[in-house]
């Protein structure tokens, strides 16, 4: 009797390992899946962290590069503006004086 007692409670404890061996391995497979569901979440988070510092870089870099530009632009026209003045007043100067000598 007691063999069938002790094959009955082994019945039962192996059932009970069952259960508790395809709950674990449900949860497990639950947990894996919100795992990867937040990973997924990081991974994109991270892309679109890493695309709006690209973009404000490039912003910022090509405002500097504009503003380097405009820099030397302005540069180069005053320096041809300097040009034509010292080109005209010399022909001002000219003129003038040849007008002085016209009236004496």
């Amino acid at each position: 009797m007691s063999g069938e007692v002790f094959a009955g409670f082994s019945f039962i404890l192996v059932i009970v390992l069952i259960v508790v061996i395809v709950y674990y391995s449900r949860r497990i497979s639950q947990l894996n899946r919100k795992v990867t569901e937040v990973q997924l979440g990081a991974q994109q988070q991270a892309q679109q962290l890493a695309q709006q510092n690209f973009n404000a870089w490039v912003e910022q870099h090509s405002q500097q590069l504009r503003q380097q530009l405009e820099q030397s632009i302005r540069e180069q026209y005053k320096a041809e503006l300097e040009t034509w003045r010292q080109q005209n007043e010399q022909a001002i100067r000219r003129d003038a004086i040849k007008k002085s000598v016209n009236t004496l």
